[in-house]
């Protein structure tokens, strides 16, 4: 789910989160989550740039929080908070 708030012309402030359960085969099922609070700037009808702050979590025991970075790196905390930033464009 996401709401964009228009800020100007080409900006916006754009708010997201998402809602997860995994449920395997096996024993191991989670509730995962992700919120995230980005200011946006479409340079053209087809493409943006954004930066903003995310949080995610989890209720797995001992945590497994994966972060966006390349290459990805792994937390033993149950929850996390990073900055992020990107490209959209449609064609």
């Amino acid at each position: 789910m996401s709401y964009s708030i228009p800020v100007a012309e080409k900006l916006s402030f754009d708010l997201g989160g998402s809602l997860g359960y995994v449920l395997p085969d096996g024993p191991g099922d989670y509730l995962y989550g992700l919120a995230t609070a980005d200011l946006s700037y479409a340079f053209s009808d087809n493409g943006s740039f954004y930066v903003g702050a995310r949080y995610g979590g989890s209720d797995i025991p001992g945590g497994a929080i994966f972060d966006d970075t390349t290459p990805p790196t792994v937390s033993t905390d149950p929850s996390g908070f990073w900055f992020g930033l990107g490209f959209s464009a449609s064609f």
